[in-house]
């Protein structure tokens, strides 16, 4: 049986589902089972966001902060955070690069599943992919040079989450 591990950029996939027309608020969990399938199986799924900056807006930081409680307490799930500078998130990518890489360096998985569109991901899937792992990236269909360099692409839609919520 096939090991799988998912790797999801939290605010690329929040923001992207929005410019989509796709309600955000879908089951994390339903997503990472989605994905992974039947006859596989899910170790672990890593989400990957950035605090906001508590004093320039207490509520958003509230509820993003109990979002990410919650999404941390899901079966098989855990958070990993970056941080903000300047109102952008720094090492959100990176630490994703080097979840993947060292997860894949150790045979962790067999499957890395890709929830991203950016195109800084791409020296970490071909390093992965060059020790032997599968690579699949699973995003709307926006992010081109990330789509090449894995090995499948599994295509969101609104329709993709209708059973997800």
């Amino acid at each position: 049986m096939e090991k799988v591990m998912v790797f999801i950029d939290g605010a690329n996939l929040f923001f992207s589902a929005i410019d989509q027309n796709v309600k955000p608020n879908f089951s994390y969990e339903k997503l990472a089972r989605k994905l992974v399938g039947s006859g596989r199986k899910l170790l672990r799924a890593y989400y990957y966001d950035a605090p906001l900056d508590q004093k320039t807006d207490p509520e958003r930081y509230r509820k993003q902060q109990s979002f990410l409680s919650h999404v941390d307490k899901l079966s098989y799930f855990e958070v990993r955070r970056g941080r903000m500078f300047n109102g952008r998130q720094k090492g959100v990518d990176v630490r994703m690069a080097v979840d993947m890489v060292n997860y894949g360096f150790k045979n962790t998985y067999d499957v890395a599943i890709v929830v991203s569109a950016d195109s800084d991901l791409v020296p970490a899937v071909e390093y992965v992919k060059a020790e032997g792992k599968q690579v699949e990236l699973a995003f709307f269909d926006k992010c081109w040079n990330l789509k090449n360099a894995c090995d499948s692409f599994i295509e969101f839609s609104a329709d993709f989450f209708n059973d997800c919520y």
